[in-house]
């Protein structure tokens, strides 16, 4: 995705960090752009803690050691922010760069992605992540009727890793259980999702707890309810509690 006229993401890079704590693990994406810039992508469902401006600077200075280039940090929020926000720490002055998905019109880059999947072409990073987000963009529509557009495209998708088209499916997985109360069409969702993808089937057959824990950790980073993780992974309360 752009979030700037200056930013073109070239590769994916491990979201890992090596670090002695566990919570300052895993940052949710980490991508290299065309000026060798390391760019650290953070989602926001719920105003920033000081727990969460830690988190950022330790990924910031981790990624600095670990990649020896210069790194930008985003703040993608689910919802709309006014103010471009700083920390002024004294030595150390910490300004992430903000961005609200709702300032990004659904509809435009809707009708850009259908016409190109419809044309059979494949879709860059930016625009699997333009995918992956539109039901938070700003629209007319509710974001479970955009999320199920989003789902029928992906399985229209061509030339795309199954790695990628597995996260892509998760993260579909736990906007459906977000978005969808009633129960029968949250099934009927989940099966167009399940699609071209033998991920959940591995989940539940194959007993693959490491993929279960994973969206877990996940869910729980961006403070999803407890009940909403239980719903989804059938986890236990205290297995969630543990992780």
């Amino acid at each position: 995705m752009n979030f700037s006229t200056n930013n073109q993401i070239v590769e994916e890079l491990s979201t890992e960090f090596i670090t002695t704590d566990p919570v300052y693990r895993y940052a949710d994406k980490v991508l290299k752009n065309d000026k060798n810039e390391i760019i650290i992508v953070e989602y926001q469902n719920s105003k920033l803690k000081s727990q969460d401006i830690k988190r950022f600077m330790v990924y910031t200075a981790l990624a600095i050691e670990k990649q020896k280039s210069k790194v930008r940090i985003f703040i993608l929020y689910t919802y709309h922010v006014k103010t471009q926000e700083l920390w002024d720490y004294g030595p150390l002055i910490f300004k992430p760069e903000i961005f609200s998905l709702k300032e990004i019109e659904e509809d435009k880059v809707l009708k850009r992605l259908k016409e190109k999947i419809k044309n059979k072409k494949t879709l860059t990073r930016q625009e699997l992540h333009e995918l992956r987000f539109l039901p938070f963009f700003k629209s007319k529509e509710q974001p479970k009727e955009i999320l199920k557009q989003t789902v029928k495209l992906t399985n229209k998708l061509i030339g795309i890793e199954q790695e990628t088209l597995e996260t892509l499916k998760k993260g579909q997985a736990i906007l459906a259980r977000r978005f969808i109360e009633d129960e029968k069409e949250f099934n009927l969702i989940m099966e167009e999702i399940k699609m071209k993808t033998n991920v959940f089937r591995e989940l539940v057959d194959e007993g693959i707890e490491e993929g279960i824990e994973t969206v877990a950790k996940r869910m729980k980073k961006e403070n999803y309810p407890i009940e909403e993780i239980m719903n989804l992974t059938k986890l236990t309360k205290k297995e969630i509690e543990n992780l």
